[in-house]
């Protein structure tokens, strides 16, 4: 393998007459504050404070520091080489040079005085230096451009020229960004330079900021002269096997980020237009997910199930999994191909986590949202693989079988992980993958069918019937304590899916809510218990809430009237006059049987 590896330090990286750029296939910048902030303390812990005889008379001593290998994809002698290994570091190094920058520029006085000139060396000598005239930003980034150079890497007074960040790396790189200026404010920089030493923290305001002054340039020349061992290597593939070989220093490569390696060193520029198609693909995927309760690995992992469900893949072997099943694709057709997938299973994939109602204006489409949002609500997070598969699928199928299939989903959550019935989520795993195999050998709509009623005849039989109906009874619900809480959702999911299969609704709506059938003001524990839950009219409740008495009364006579106009069944064949704290224990029951004769009811 042919390749330079120079002994060098940061400062000569920097200064030499290269930019150094991050690839397109390189993830963004994921350091968290744990990273960059161990990198501060050992930065921080090789500077010496040296006190002469007058306590005002500091200086510091740097002392030597390995930053570890950097790769880059180019030889040492040209202008501009891509960064292999050693994006995060170099990030993080330029984010901490421009924040000891900035408070370099707000200690100075005057434009001649040591701060000021630190800081101009600082930026125009390892940010940004002018070469020939012309601006040349020492690290160049695509995924956070125009914001990282804007904000960071150039100095702006001027806070109308500050740019706000416009996703989740960007948010990232503000962070670190802001953790550094923080830590670099005087009182608690001095108080951490000074911590382990013998020397003494000057007293005087005047001494106190000559040595800030001085020791954040000793901050900076520790960073600058780190020591590097530089490798570059003039081959594409050399460099990217190196790449998935060697990760010196901050967080391991994830088998997503291997893969996405693997993918851009093969599909180039696959568009005659020159668009880069797969920088494309990629940023629309995280588009998709942003903001969600997930991220690109699981998804990937995920998507990776739905298609390849026999291939038995995990988070610690998807890469392997991944090189053996592209292999032969020697022309990258396939390849290309399943990128596309990627990026429309990716819009799929956020809907079935993240269901809009906006999504869905069309009234029969609304029991789709609901379920989904439900099994959301239940952390069915092992339903994704075989929702995606479902999906994703061009098979059409009925409007009416996807609205029963995934009600049953719904149904099943609520009695497998909103129950106390806890069944361990990995007793699921080989149904639903069973389940993707048949969805993605299926060549009918009746194939599908068959493939919905095995799998949840094959859930229902998990649920030992006693342990399902025990824990139903305990379901308990409070408007009072905790409004909209997901400890309360299984009681409030499961009252008013009996209350709309009572009533041959296919979802519920606005115009009914939550009723506690005796007041749950009471002082008795089982008045939020599901066995005194019903539902009722909005509009009826709101008239009740007139008509409570003063005091708290266990019984419901004053609400006669008003559940006398109810239309629902439920309320009418519940709500007897007779109704009373005795009987709350025995209408949970009779809810729980009804549940699990009708709703998990295979059909």
């Amino acid at each position: 393998m042919n390749f330079d590896a120079v002994g060098d330090n940061v400062r000569g990286l920097l200064t030499a007459t290269r930019t150094y750029v991050v690839p397109r296939f390189q993830r963004d910048f994921s350091w968290d504050e744990s990273n960059y902030k161990e990198l501060l303390k050992d930065l921080i812990a090789q500077i010496r404070c040296e006190q002469s005889e007058s306590s005002a008379n500091v200086s510091f001593q740097t002392s030597q520091y390995y930053l570890g290998n950097m790769i880059f994809l180019g030889t040492k002698d040209k202008g501009s080489v891509q960064i292999i290994d050693g994006q995060q570091r170099l990030t993080t190094g330029t984010i901490l040079l421009a924040a000891i920058r900035d408070v370099l520029y707000e200690s100075s006085k005057t434009k001649d005085d040591l701060a000021f000139n630190y800081a101009e060396t600082t930026q125009n000598e390892y940010l940004v230096k002018k070469i020939d005239g012309t601006p040349q930003r020492k690290l160049q980034t695509t995924s956070s451009y125009p914001y990282f150079t804007q904000t960071i890497q150039g100095y702006n007074k001027d806070s109308a020229y500050v740019m706000q960040p416009s996703n989740e790396e960007e948010e990232t790189l503000k962070n670190a960004f802001e953790f550094f200026k923080n830590q670099l404010k005087q009182s608690k920089f001095l108080s951490t330079l000074f911590d382990k030493s013998t020397a003494e923290k000057p007293h005087k305001p005047s001494d106190r900021s000559s040595v800030y002054v001085s020791g954040l340039k000793a901050l900076r020349d520790q960073f600058l002269q780190s020591e590097i061992v530089a490798i570059f290597v003039a081959d594409d593939n050399q460099a990217y096997k190196i790449f998935e070989n060697i990760n010196s220093k901050g967080k391991a490569l994830s088998q997503v980020d291997l893969i996405k390696n693997d993918i851009f060193s093969k599909i180039q520029f696959s568009s005659t237009t020159g668009v880069d198609i797969p920088t494309f693909q990629w940023k629309e995927i995280n588009r998709n997910l942003s903001d969600l309760d997930t991220d690109f690995n699981e998804f990937f992992l995920h998507f990776w199930k739905s298609k390849f469900p026999s291939d038995s893949a995990n988070g610690g072997n998807l890469y392997k999994k991944y090189i053996n099943k592209f292999k032969d694709d020697t022309n990258n057709t396939a390849l290309i191909n399943f990128t596309d997938e990627l990026r429309s299973a990716s819009k799929i994939y956020a809907n079935i986590i993240s269901p809009s109602k906006d999504d869905y204006p069309q009234q029969q489409k609304i029991p789709i949202y609901q379920s989904l949002d439900s099994i959301n609500k239940f952390r069915g997070v092992q339903s994704r693989v075989a929702l995606l598969s479902l999906f994703k699928s061009d098979i059409p199928i009925t409007s009416h079988k996807k609205k029963q299939f995934l009600k049953f989903l719904a149904n099943f959550h609520l009695a497998a992980f909103g129950t106390e019935s806890k069944i361990p989520s990995n007793q699921t795993t080989n149904k639903y993958k069973i389940f993707s195999q048949d969805i993605n050998s299926a060549t009918k709509p009746e194939d599908i069918y068959t493939a919905m009623t095995k799998l949840e005849t094959s859930l229902r039989n998990l649920i030992s019937e006693d342990d399902f109906k025990n824990g139903f009874k305990k379901l308990s619900f409070s408007k009072q304590n905790s409004k909209n809480s997901l400890s309360d959702y299984p009681a409030s999911y499961a009252i008013k899916s009996i209350a709309d299969h009572m009533d041959s609704r296919d979802y519920n709506d606005d115009e009914y809510s939550i009723e506690h059938i005796l007041d749950e003001s009471g002082d008795h524990e089982n008045l939020t218990n599901i066995g005194n839950l019903s539902v009722l009219e909005t509009n009826f409740n709101s008239e009740l809430s007139n008509l409570k008495p003063k005091s708290f009364q266990n019984n419901i006579n004053y609400k006669q009237d008003i559940y006398k106009k109810s239309s629902y069944k439920m309320v009418k064949v519940d709500l007897s006059p007779n109704f009373n704290l005795s009987l709350i224990e025995e209408r949970s029951s009779h809810l729980a049987d009804y549940f699990w004769d009708n709703l998990l009811r295979i059909e």
